[in-house]
């Protein structure tokens, strides 16, 4: 089963947050899919394209989550490229600063 490119509105996890998040896309890549600005994987920027997590667990008790994340998604889809970077699929994954695995959850497409 081919995996599918992640849009506007994709939610995202991090494996120590709290709550889930939404990925922002404010930057057309030139391509929309179901009226959504599809992402590639520079779409990384903490708090512009990836949004605070609630809390953090890596402390106890949990403290404010502010996303420190400083490198490009990682398994970008190699022959697709959007804006000159790789195009950003459902299985891709960045780490936190702070430890945490941030993955997509829910790509934004409709099935």
């Amino acid at each position: 089963m081919s995996k599918r490119i992640v849009c506007e509105g994709a939610t995202l996890a991090c494996s120590l947050g709290t709550k889930i998040s939404e990925l922002q896309i404010p930057d057309f890549h030139g391509v929309l899919s179901q009226g959504k600005n599809q992402a590639n994987i520079n779409d990384y920027k903490p708090n512009y394209n990836i949004l605070s997590f609630c809390s953090c667990k890596r402390s106890i008790p949990p403290v404010p989550c502010v996303p420190s994340v400083v490198m490009k998604w990682l398994k970008g889809q190699q022959d697709c490229v959007l804006d000159c970077e790789l195009a950003l699929l459902e299985d891709c994954i960045v780490p936190c600063t702070f430890g945490g695995i941030i993955r997509i959850e829910n790509c934004g497409q409709k099935e």
